[in-house]
């Protein structure tokens, strides 16, 4: 089966699988992203696949809640910026593509307060065996996504430091971060508000220095 994914599809459509077609060219439609009812995308396996991880086109409108690309090595795009203000969408994995970029950060808080619309409800963001995704950590994420429970962001290309956003994270459900296998992330470890228990942090094959603060070896043992 070969060709391209389709443009058209049922406004009723809710959740949508496709898998393991490696003869499938072009981009991910834009029609399927906008699909008015679409609560669930995954997307695996299509390796020729191109271009970008776009949001749908009205993203305060938009009834996704997840989306899923994986093990799509063709998309060489970059990840849009309206993913992380697009407003029913909880949960956020791309994992074995070839994106470059960035990561985008959230609104700032006055702009999304001002519209809540555009608020991050973001939940589960997991970015993971992108290497061409580089830049700095995103910052604004712990602060910025309120609902924000576990954030991986595994072999890619991040530099610098771990930023001081991330001991004071907005969301109350915080529990798990993942950096493993950036080797240009350098520094000390910072202070990491975990506010949900059991945590999880794992910050293996990365350039840190120093040791772990004990304010974070706290949270997993105990004062």
């Amino acid at each position: 089966f070969g060709g391209y994914l389709p443009t058209y599809y049922p406004t009723s459509l809710r959740t949508v699988l496709i898998s393991e077609l490696p003869n499938i060219e072009g981009t991910i439609p834009q029609q399927l992203l906008d699909s008015p009812a679409l609560t669930s995308l995954t997307i695996d396996d299509l390796p020729k696949l191109f271009g970008n991880v776009e949001a749908p086109s009205k993203a305060s409108l938009s009834e996704l809640n997840m989306l899923t690309v994986t093990r799509c090595k063709g998309l060489n795009g970059t990840i849009s910026p309206s993913l992380f203000a697009t407003y029913n969408l909880f949960s956020l994995t791309l994992r074995d593509v070839s994106l470059s970029g960035s990561i985008p950060e959230p609104l700032a808080l006055p702009q999304s307060e001002a519209d809540p619309s555009l608020a991050c409800r973001l939940s589960v963001v997991e970015i993971q065996l992108a290497p061409n995704v580089a830049g700095a950590f995103p910052a604004g994420i712990p602060q910025r996504c309120t609902l924000l429970r576990e954030l991986t962001l595994e072999n890619l290309a991040l530099a610098g430091t771990l930023p001081s956003s991330l001991g004071n994270v907005s969301s109350s459900t915080f529990y798990k971060l993942s950096v493993m296998g950036n080797p240009r992330l350098i520094g000390l470890i910072p202070y990491i508000q975990f506010t949900q228990t059991p945590a999880f942090l794992v910050l293996s094959n990365c350039g840190f220095s120093g040791t772990i603060p004990s304010s974070i070896l706290n949270t997993f043992y105990g004062s």
